[in-house]
């Protein structure tokens, strides 16, 4: 499995970054399943306006989560695929909070899910400080991806062939 990760969803990560400096934050992300297997994240979505945002800890607006991604879906037919969060510092490994939240969340769906960590001094010009996790929910086990940054998610689709 390949995961590609769209340089306009890194964009956004990187903005949202900039704005959160000393705190956590973080959001969901968007895309598809390819029939090949692989996975390709075209959008993340921000933390939301009530969105619980401190030094050590994040909690998403999960309101506002739910409406964009039902806003998306109609709009490019793009499915939930994970979340992303930046830690406040450079450490790109997860927690034990984390890890709690990621089981919890691939426990819920049937797809599989990704977790992007992300440092303070991420950039989407680099492949540095960004993590992807996922967990197998069956044995709560992890494993960290390489990834590939791509210019045209859609060009990506069209070869590929989206997974239905």
């Amino acid at each position: 499995m390949t995961i590609y990760i769209s340089k306009d969803a890194l964009k956004f990560i990187n903005n949202e970054v900039q704005i959160s400096r000393n705190i956590e934050t973080g959001g969901i992300l968007l895309g598809a399943i390819l029939r090949t297997e692989d996975i390709l994240i075209t959008h993340a979505i921000g933390p939301g306006p009530k969105a619980i945002k401190k030094h050590n800890e994040f909690q998403k607006d999960y309101d506002y989560s739910v409406k964009m991604l039902n806003l998306l879906y109609r709009k490019y037919s793009v499915d939930f695929l994970g979340e992303w969060h930046k830690h406040p510092n450079n450490c790109i490994e997860y927690s034990s909070k984390d890890y709690a939240s990621m089981v919890k969340i691939s426990r819920i769906n049937t797809r599989p899910c990704f977790f992007i960590i992300v440092g303070n001094d991420f950039s989407n010009e680099e492949n540095k400080y960004i993590s992807i996790f996922s967990v197998v929910a069956k044995d709560k086990s992890i494993h960290k991806h390489d990834f590939h940054i791509i210019d045209e998610p859609e060009k990506l689709a069209l070869e590929k062939g989206l997974y239905l």
